[in-house]
């Protein structure tokens, strides 16, 4: 089996992140998949955190103290926008079709098993989750 580059580990990992916090599982794609997104654009640009402007479609940073640790942009319907483009679920489904079915469960058992251990604390604080979670595990050997 081939290396698994970090996207689709982030994704994964996110997704589960989020249905531990209690998001549906539709809505934790939704954030999984923009989290990878975010990840990787701002990675990309050496970590300029600062293209994020409010508009009058859209929330700057998110209102809600619920989802305030993922700290995402969200359109009116609800759901998170990167780089000007609304992410559901639908974008995660389409993005983790190239793999199969034992490499997702791979990667699900992997996610599932670092977040089980996790903190609650650490699961709300976005610093603290890329720091202590991510960081660690990003160049993990997944195996399917």
């Amino acid at each position: 089996m081939k290396r698994l580059n970090r996207f689709p580990k982030m994704a994964v990992l996110q997704k589960e992140r989020a249905v531990k916090l209690g998001f549906g599982t539709e809505f934790a794609k939704a954030i999984g998949f923009a989290e990878a997104k975010k990840y990787a654009i701002f990675s990309r640009r050496g970590g300029d955190y600062t293209s994020r402007k409010k508009s009058k479609n859209n929330k700057s940073y998110i209102s809600s103290n619920s989802l305030q640790e993922f700290r995402l942009t969200l359109d009116n319907s609800g759901f998170p926008i990167v780089a000007n483009q609304t992410i559901t679920s639908k974008d995660y489904d389409d993005y983790m079709r190239r793999f199969d079915l034992s490499t997702l469960q791979a990667l699900e058992a992997w996610a599932q098993k670092l977040l089980e251990k996790t903190p609650s604390e650490v699961l709300r604080n976005e610093t603290r989750f890329f720091n202590n979670v991510w960081k660690l595990h990003r160049d993990d050997n997944i195996l399917a």
